[in-house]
């Protein structure tokens, strides 16, 4: 029997990379980002069906994943699931499938902020292109977090960016041993995984851990004045 293992957080946090690094695992199956949750939430509020009805719904959807997989897993222990907005639902979640675990991706808020603001989200991230509600979402997601994580502190583990990219192995030893797998060398050389992640970090999560972005958001000070302001007035820096 497998488990869920949701990574949430921000978007531009280190999600994919995260997935990328846990796919190592023989007892991981990557989904990627799924839309099941928000798909059960409503089915929940809207159509006030049972939670063992949506759990077993949504069993069904990750067992078809673990069996579809280009890079078949002979022994799963974990499904994941990289939707990074999952963490207003972490609540919901815990009463679907209380078996499932949460990996939450915490990045410099300046730097995830940055990250944020020069992605083309196209319309799915309508607080994107504004400094002043990038950093209004950054603090909600934080208040979120800090209820969700006092509520479930046992299923959490909070994974900095910034140590996972500057002290990789010892992070990651960390993270493996908070999902009970057996950490190896091969999770080193992450980046060779057959794997294909279609988000926004493509390109980043082909490449070997590298460090270059941590404070980048010091080259603009000038330019994000407005997203720095912020942040300072909403108490987060």
């Amino acid at each position: 029997p497998f488990s869920p293992l949701f990574i949430i957080g921000l978007p531009r946090s280190g999600t994919s990379l995260l997935e990328q690094v846990l796919n190592t695992s023989t007892h991981v199956v990557t989904g990627g980002e799924l839309l099941f949750i928000e798909a059960a939430y409503k089915q929940y509020i809207l159509e006030h069906k049972e939670l063992t009805e949506i759990a077993e719904w949504y069993r069904e959807k990750i067992v078809f994943i673990t069996k579809n997989q280009r890079v078949p897993k002979a022994a799963p222990r974990w499904v994941t699931d990289k939707l990074p907005s999952n963490f207003m639902y972490l609540g919901f979640i815990k009463n679907l499938l209380p078996d499932s675990r949460f990996l939450y991706c915490q990045r410099n808020p300046m730097d995830n902020g940055l990250s944020i603001y020069k992605q083309n989200f196209l319309d799915t991230h309508s607080y994107a292109s504004q400094q002043e509600n990038i950093a209004h979402f950054i603090a909600l997601e934080r208040e979120v977090m800090q209820y969700w994580k006092s509520a479930y502190s046992n299923d959490i583990y909070t994974v900095n960016y910034e140590d996972l990219v500057t002290d990789f192995d010892q992070e990651t030893q960390k993270i493996f041993n908070h999902c009970e797998l057996r950490w190896n060398d091969h999770v080193k050389n992450f980046h060779e995984n057959p794997y294909f992640t279609n988000t926004a970090s493509f390109d980043q999560v082909r490449k070997p851990v590298y460090a270059s972005s941590v404070g980048l958001y010091e080259n603009f000070s000038a330019e994000l004045t407005p997203m720095q302001n912020a942040l300072t007035r909403l108490g987060i820096l």
